[in-house]
């Protein structure tokens, strides 16, 4: 199965896939009554499948709000579409394994450089040093999409520029306190020329 664009900002998958469904079947022995459940595979396609079952069918809405952008996704609410594909894994949650996929098959915004899912401190007090270094090193931060689980969340990395375009006032607050902390107003239109003389600053001592 692939994702194609269904219409603007919508996606949906194409292609075939197994599921298994359950068929009740009642024997008779020694004039008592059994009922057996038996399952078995069915193969269909994507598209046999919406006429079929369209009641399964739902679009999953990820609002990527500081950048502006938003993509819904056509999936299926029993049993996850990309979750039949053996090789997506990346997490036990469902609408995870279908972002993370979007974004290995290229269909999101080329502003998203990243995506990655778990138990990640964004901008904690404490980590403050480390993530610092870690934006100067690599011109990007990293901006939390959702969270899900037990203090789990799915992030996605944006370039600084990208940051930087972004309107003031939708910057998550824990993004924000990063930049205070190392005297970068966000506000300030200097934010890029002291970020760029900050990483210079780095590059020398390296």
């Amino acid at each position: 199965m692939e994702l194609i664009k269904l219409k603007e900002n919508t996606f949906g998958f194409k292609g075939s896939f197994t599921y298994w469904q359950t068929k009740h079947k009642t024997i008779e022995i020694d004039g008592l009554e059994y009922k057996n459940i038996q399952r078995y595979d069915v193969e269909t396609t994507v598209d046999s499948y919406k006429k079929d079952k369209p009641y399964n069918l739902c679009e999953i809405d990820f609002d990527f709000s500081t950048i502006n952008y938003n993509i819904k996704i056509e999936d299926n609410n029993c049993r996850s579409f990309a979750k039949k594909m053996p090789y997506i894994n990346y997490s036990k949650n469902d609408i995870v394994n279908l972002i993370i996929y979007a974004f290995n098959s290229g269909v999101l915004d080329n502003r998203i450089l990243d995506i990655d899912c778990g138990k990640k401190d964004l901008y904690k007090p404490y980590r403050y040093k480390e993530q610092w270094n870690s934006i100067l090193k690599n011109s990007s931060v990293w901006i939390t999409l959702f969270g899900y689980g037990f203090n789990n969340t799915v992030s996605y990395k944006v370039s600084l520029k990208t940051l930087f375009d972004c309107d003031y006032n939708i910057i998550p607050e824990d993004v924000k306190s990063i930049f205070i902390y190392n005297g970068i107003d966000l506000k300030s239109k200097n934010k890029l020329k002291q970020v760029t003389n900050l990483i210079n600053q780095k590059i020398r001592k390296l």
